[in-house]
């Protein structure tokens, strides 16, 4: 039934009205005076079941072996609005099966940049008596703010306190007062204080969990001991490579330095970065230069990022410390630092 083509064209047509919906919902608001970066949709995401097809993402993405209601990413951004996702469980983490290789978020940021979360747990909707961890917590935060999105909304209408875990009544998906999600949203706000919105973080980890935040080190998911403690080697060769998540999809003009806070043994020890283009080139964004050399801000060592060919874009960054082999550094955090907003 679902491969039929007559139900591909019925299932792309549901889509254009859902889109349309959206369209003139936002048009309606906006022509009463609310500007369009004010407006967001109110769209769910579902993680898809272990038999169940993934989302569809575009308005002609492939029928899928269930009934969607006319859902796409593509057709949730409204003309005069933004994309408001609603995100629950593994959707909440970005992790979840997708059509093609790009993650949830990223396709929430390549249809509306400015995206948002307007209903959102780390709890999955099918457990509700299972509390959400600290680790999803960390993680969906990290996530949702490095793709982008401009404010996050959590779910705590009638919410369960997090204490009440175990007892008759409680809903994991409404729990927010004393819940590790809480103690997430407190750590993670503190984490990223006096940095721009647009500023990307990954802290391996905060408080009693660590977390390689998707690096890798050598090849490997970088395992830092202790959140905010990552450890790396001069190998024999003279160097340590420490390689970014993909899916950055940003370049200079926007991210003009990254702020790196570590504990290097040797200021001779030389940093250089380098960004991996679209077209799979290793593009120099950083020469080489010794640590010693690089301004140290509160934060840590700034460190100026530039690019030969105007306009690159990069999906992951390598940072490479060079020196005396069997050397130890340790990583603490690194941030891309964006370029100030126009007034």
């Amino acid at each position: 039934f679902w491969e039929d083509p007559c139900v591909a064209v019925w299932e792309q047509f549901r889509r254009h009205l859902v889109k349309l919906h959206y369209d003139e919902l936002s048009q309606w608001v906006a022509e009463a005076g609310i500007g369009a970066d004010r407006i967001y949709s109110s769209q769910g995401f579902m993680p898809p079941g272990e038999l169940i097809d993934p989302l569809p993402v575009r308005l002609d993405s492939p029928a899928k072996n269930y009934d969607t209601g006319g859902m796409s990413v593509e057709g949730s951004v409204p003309t005069h609005g933004r994309l408001g996702a609603i995100i629950y469980g593994q959707s909440a983490v970005n992790d979840i099966r997708m059509e093609g290789a790009s993650s949830l978020f990223a396709e929430f940021r390549r249809y509306s940049p400015e995206w948002a979360v307007v209903e959102h747990n780390t709890a999955d909707l099918m457990a509700p008596r299972q509390p959400a961890t600290y680790a999803q917590g960390y993680r969906s935060l990290r996530d949702v703010a490095n793709y982008g999105a401009r404010f996050i909304s959590p779910m705590a209408w009638n919410g369960s306190p997090g204490e009440a875990a175990g007892r008759d009544g409680f809903l994991s998906y409404t729990s927010l007062r004393r819940s590790p999600l809480e103690e997430a949203i407190t750590h993670f706000m503190l984490a990223r204080a006096d940095l721009p919105r647009r500023a990307r973080l990954w802290t391996f980890g905060m408080v009693a969990h660590a977390d390689g935040d998707g690096w890798q080190v050598a090849g490997k998911p970088a395992a830092p001991a202790q959140a905010g403690a990552l450890a790396l080697h001069i190998d024999e060769q003279g160097c340590a490579q420490l390689l970014s998540p993909a899916e950055l999809a940003c370049g200079v003009d926007d991210y003009p330095a990254l702020v790196v806070q570590a504990q290097v043994p040797d200021a001779a020890l030389t940093l250089e970065v380098h960004g991996l283009a679209d077209d799979g080139r290793w593009i120099a964004l950083c020469a080489a230069a010794p640590w010693g050399g690089f301004r140290q801000v509160a934060a840590g060592a700034w460190v100026p990022l530039a690019c030969a060919q105007g306009g690159a874009r990069f999906e992951r960054i390598r940072l490479t410390w060079r020196g005396r082999p069997g050397l130890a550094l340790r990583v603490g955090a690194i941030a891309l630092y964006p370029r100030a907003a126009p007034a």
